[in-house]
């Protein structure tokens, strides 16, 4: 500062010049940060703000909005779960332990959203831990979330080639899962230094945890697409009234709006990739990548709830235009039947009551 600021228009007592010329700051950040270390830095800067009177910025609201989204999500997994084993007292497939296991690791809190350099050095460290955490639970959501699709595809699907697609889609999301999940955890040796070493200061090395998560993201991307399209071609042959079709099309848009949210998850890592305040700049990523998650549960649970929906208000939510009682009537003789093209219908597509669960049947797609 004695260098700097006697060659600036400023007085070394002008507490106000020198917080307004942009220059001099921009000048006197370029010093501290090559002479002292992070620690030393981090309090540099707070005492220059707090001296220059710079309002503290707190985004810290979503983290406790979040667990109550998350509470929410785990009332729609109670009422799935309710509707698949009291009121269409389907059989248990894999799909439904899937979301149950799933609706464990939902509900979370990131600790992020301050600047830095306001938080002591304890809470840092707990910060850039829990991001550790939740980086570990995003990847097993996100590959539960693909496994609970493709469980419920090979349940209401019963042709041989697109089964052996989702088969294949199923054995990229497992190895997606398992070696991202791997290189997560160990991405720092000894594990600890991850959150231990953030200021440079002890020893360990650590790989590029940026690179490790926007590779993951981006090939979260690709799988979530081709799940998504995969059934696309099925769905357009329904036969159903205009209003189902209305309602399946809505319930496989929410896919898209996961990808939607992935993509927009992505762009945040990049910017704070280049960041040097990350508790900052990766909150917004952290909480879209609960959003991600929670949209993601709540697609997998609309078929049930649809269901639920459709015997409490059959007029709003029956899957055809015929009388209630014509409708159990071709029900009940259409149970025992394996589906197919020419006979599946909506109801049997999305109320998974409905479909057997082993579906084997001739190549018919």
């Amino acid at each position: 500062m004695n260098d700097l600021i006697p060659g600036s228009s400023c007085a070394l007592n002008d507490q106000g010049c020198i917080c307004t010329n942009k220059q001099l700051i921009e000048d006197l950040s370029v010093c501290v940060t090559a002479a002292c270390t992070i620690r030393e830095t981090l309090v540099s800067i707070n005492i220059t703000n707090t001296d220059c009177g710079v309002p503290v910025r707190d985004n810290t609201a979503p983290s406790i909005i979040i667990p109550a989204v998350g509470l929410n999500v785990l009332l729609l997994v109670a009422l799935r779960t309710y509707t698949r084993f009291k009121v269409t007292a389907s059989e248990t497939g894999l799909d439904d332990w899937a979301v149950l296991l799933l609706a464990v690791s939902v509900v979370g809190k990131t600790g992020l959203g301050r600047d830095m350099w306001t938080l002591d050095f304890d809470r840092i460290t707990r910060v850039i831990y829990y991001s550790w955490v939740q980086s570990i639970f995003y990847i097993i959501c996100i590959s539960l979330t693909k496994l609970c699709f493709l469980f419920f595809y090979l349940r209401i699907f019963p042709s041989n080639r697109l089964r052996l697609l989702i088969k294949i889609l199923f054995a990229l999301t497992v190895a997606y899962g398992i070696a991202f999940l791997f290189v997560v955890i160990f991405q720092c040796q000894p594990v600890s230094s991850g959150w231990l070493n953030w200021d440079l200061e002890g020893h360990g090395k650590c790989m590029q945890s940026n690179t490790i998560m926007i590779s993951a993201s981006a090939i979260n991307i690709v799988l979530d697409v081709l799940i998504i399209a995969l059934p696309i071609p099925k769905v357009a042959s329904l036969q159903a009234t205009t209003s189902t079709k209305v309602q399946v099309i809505a319930m496989f848009s929410m896919g898209f709006v996961i990808t939607g949210v992935s993509i927009y998850r992505l762009v945040r890592l990049k910017v704070f990739a280049l960041s040097i305040n990350p508790t900052w700049d990766n909150a917004a990523s952290c909480y879209w990548s609960v959003v991600e998650v929670d949209v993601g549960v709540l697609c997998l649970c609309m078929p049930a709830t649809r269901s639920l929906l459709g015997r409490m208000f059959p007029n709003v939510f029956g899957s055809s235009s015929e009388p209630e009682s014509t409708r159990q009537s071709v029900s009940r003789r259409s149970r025992p039947a394996v589906a197919t093209p020419g006979n599946t219908s909506f109801t049997q597509l999305i109320e998974m009551d409905h479909v057997p669960g082993s579906v084997k049947s001739h190549d018919d797609y």
